[in-house]
């Protein structure tokens, strides 16, 4: 699930990037690192809560893994222990 939603918000910015440089190359401008930079934070700020939720999502995940590895981890200390 975790792969799914950094796929989705990897698809997001990299739909948004191109949109950036062919905006920038239709004004007939070169594409430098402050347009692009200026037009991906609007980008970024327009598609907003959608990928927020779906970056909290992808953390909620992660968390979850790393809490299950340390109980799984704990637990198979203790059996190795005989405990």
């Amino acid at each position: 699930m975790a792969l799914l939603g950094l796929a989705v918000i990897i698809g997001t910015m990299t739909v948004g990037a191109l949109k950036s440089i062919k905006t920038i190359q239709n004004v007939g401008g070169t594409v430098d690192a402050k347009k692009f930079s200026n037009l991906a934070t609007i980008n970024y700020t327009r598609s907003g809560i959608y990928l927020k939720v779906v970056l909290v999502f992808v953390l909620c995940c992660w968390l979850f893994s790393v809490l299950d590895a340390y109980k799984m981890g704990k637990k198979s200390l203790l059996k190795e222990n005989g405990e």
